[in-house]
């Protein structure tokens, strides 16, 4: 039983070891400048989305800010309106009703423009 033990710990440190590889790569991503601009956005989205998305509702929120800055700076359309999106979601998540309505309501405006 112990090795069992043993073995399903060690398994789960490999996953954890492997997601936060993951998640450093798509931060080295973002902020490396010789990538292309929407490269960049994209794997800010991906960062956000495997990892303060779902534990850490504030620190998204935060980065989703940082990525329709960076998105309307650089003429991305999709990346402000999946900004938006994430941003409607983390509001929804903390209660925050209308910021979450009025920020989808606003994703809405800008993806029918896509």
């Amino acid at each position: 039983m112990k090795r069992k033990t043993l073995f399903l710990l060690l398994l789960l440190m490999a996953f954890n070891i492997k997601g936060q590889k993951h998640l450093d790569s798509l931060w080295a991503e973002w902020k490396n400048p010789k990538n292309q601009d929407t490269v960049r956005a994209m794997a800010l989205m991906d960062y956000i989305w495997d990892g303060p998305f779902n534990n850490q509702p504030d620190s998204a929120i935060i980065l989703n800010q940082q990525l329709l800055d960076f998105s309307h700076q650089i003429g991305f359309l999709r990346g402000k309106v999946d900004a938006l999106e994430q941003n409607g979601y983390m509001y929804f998540r903390l209660g925050k009703y209308p910021q979450a309505l009025e920020s989808y309501n606003h994703a809405l405006r800008l993806s029918d423009s896509i």
